[in-house]
């Protein structure tokens, strides 16, 4: 029992995860949020429930350990690598006032209300190292009914001494009575230039790569820097976009052949074969609609001539609904279990949209 007063997940290792130890200074993005967040603490007016929600692994969860070192912080400012009490203990993950709860990692993987229950038993608790108590709940979309409706009391009457944080990538998944009762704070897709340079101190690649990850990733960047360690991105890549080609050049013949080979590409991860799709469709747009921009915005740099080429052969209108189609299929990502239909189901409409 005593593990699941600080986190209830049994194979986490906190010690491991560098999101635990990043300052405000260490976020890539998010500056007028951090800059609110900032003066809120100044001023001691932070709400005790903030509900953190945007895109998976835009940064929410660093954000909240950045915000939980600035309050606990002994020397004040929870700068990069300092090595106070307070924040060496909330890296290494033994900081006893911050309790999480995660959705369990078999079976359906929701926050289970007796984790919850466990949880809010020791986070009412007056603080025993630091000044204040800390309730994360990770995955808050996944809460079974019976926890989100045992997690309402003490949302709706939190003891002064306890701030909630609430993440989450699906914020109508919450209950109502769990969103009005907390103050939201909405992480947007970070600027691909902004993302760019971010990653030039946290990965060896070039700045072209590095480009083409910001945008790939969509602004995300723990997706970036996960996509930088994969040595076989630029493999995949190539075939992905080969299956697209084979399939522009020969229809619907190469329908369910395309679609195995992207599926196979991405490993069955329908995201990831998302993110080079909608990346060569939104490459497409630009060909289309802004060609004298194309050596400054094209993410595949190197197949401009192709690009070009294909955008000669459609409408600006054309390419707007392929692009839509490919980000609408997002939503599908985690939820669709047949993989490889939903891959057919996006080349038709492309298709379709192709001879408009």
């Amino acid at each position: 029992m005593a593990k699941s007063r600080r986190d209830n997940s049994g194979s986490y290792d906190p010690a491991s995860d560098p999101r635990r130890g990043r300052s405000f200074q260490d976020i890539a993005g998010h500056e007028r949020l951090m800059t609110l967040l900032n003066r809120m603490i100044e001023q001691r007016r932070l709400p005790h429930s903030l509900l953190f929600h945007g895109p998976a692994q835009i940064g929410k969860r660093s954000l909240a350990y950045a915000l939980i070192r600035r309050m606990e912080c002994l020397k004040g400012d929870a700068a990069p690598g300092c090595d106070c009490r307070a924040c060496v203990k909330l890296q290494r993950g033994s900081w006893f006032d911050l309790i999480e709860v995660r959705p369990g990692e078999t079976g359906q993987q929701v926050v289970k209300v007796l984790d919850m229950r466990e949880a809010m038993e020791s986070a009412v608790q007056l603080p025993i190292e630091g000044r204040h108590r800390f309730l994360l709940v990770h995955g808050a979309e996944r809460m079974q009914k019976e926890s989100a409706n045992a997690f309402l009391k003490t949302l709706e009457e939190p003891p002064p001494h306890l701030h909630i944080i609430l993440l989450t990538s699906r914020l109508y998944s919450l209950l109502p009575t769990i969103r009005s009762r907390c103050t939201e704070a909405r992480f947007n897709p970070v600027d691909w230039r902004a993302l760019a340079e971010w990653l030039k101190a946290r990965t060896s690649c070039d700045a072209a790569l590095r480009e083409f990850l910001a945008v790939l990733s969509g602004g995300c960047p723990g997706l970036a820097l996960e996509l930088a360690q994969d040595e076989q991105l630029s493999v995949k890549r190539e075939e992905t976009l080969a299956a697209l080609k084979q399939f522009g050049e020969h229809g619907y013949v190469r329908l369910f052949q395309s679609a195995y080979e992207i599926e196979r590409q991405a490993d069955g991860d329908l995201a990831q074969a998302l993110q080079h799709i909608s990346a060569w469709q939104r490459d497409l747009l630009i060909a289309r609609a802004a060609p004298e921009y194309a050596e400054q915005l094209l993410v595949n740099r190197q197949y401009k001539n192709l690009l070009m080429q294909s955008a000669e052969g459609c409408t600006r209108e054309a390419a707007i609904e392929m692009l839509g189609a490919a980000l609408k299929r997002y939503d599908w990502a985690g939820r669709m279990l047949n993989v490889q239909l939903a891959l057919e189901n996006l080349l038709l409409d492309i298709g379709m949209a192709s001879k408009k």
